[in-house]
């Protein structure tokens, strides 16, 4: 087998394609607080036959079913910015990081570890892993400098 070949094969095998969608281009600002305003539907799937498992702690793919804080307080998306004037800025994340402390008799185990979260995407053809964040208004601005009230009606994000 040439060796362009073999390297065709094992890049092949390692391929994932992550899409993102979101429930509505609108977000009422008039909604309650806990009520989910936005829904980002994150799909990973496979261009290969074989499954893959992946950390996605912290990541698009983390949706926040363990014993930390889901990617969205981790800062896997971007901020929103205003279109208006790109200064103006919806933080989603946690502007530091976490601090898990030193764990010294942490399994060796990887999947035993609480703070990590493993997903299987599954071979092509077969399915697709779909994560959805399901964002509030209260999540929306819990981390920005800008707040709800300073948000002008009819003003677009990016």
């Amino acid at each position: 087998m040439a060796s362009a070949e073999v390297e065709s094969q094992n890049a092949e095998a390692h391929l994932l394609t992550v899409s993102l969608g979101t429930s509505t281009p609108r977000i009422s600002l008039s909604a309650e607080p806990r009520d989910p305003v936005l829904l980002l539907t994150v799909r990973a799937q496979r261009t290969a036959a074989r499954p893959i498992t992946l950390c996605t702690a912290g990541s698009v793919l983390d949706n926040g079913h363990h014993a930390r804080h889901d990617g969205v307080f981790l800062g896997a998306f971007l901020p929103l910015t205003s279109i208006s004037d790109p200064k103006r800025k919806i933080q989603l994340h946690f502007s530091g990081w976490p601090n898990y402390g030193s764990q010294p008799n942490a399994s060796n185990d990887l999947l035993k570890r609480d703070y990590l979260r493993f997903e299987t995407v599954p071979g092509k053809g077969e399915d697709e892993l779909s994560v959805t964040h399901e964002i509030s208004l209260e999540k929306l601005f819990s981390h920005s400098d800008l707040r709800l009230e300073n948000v002008k009606a009819g003003e677009k994000f990016t």
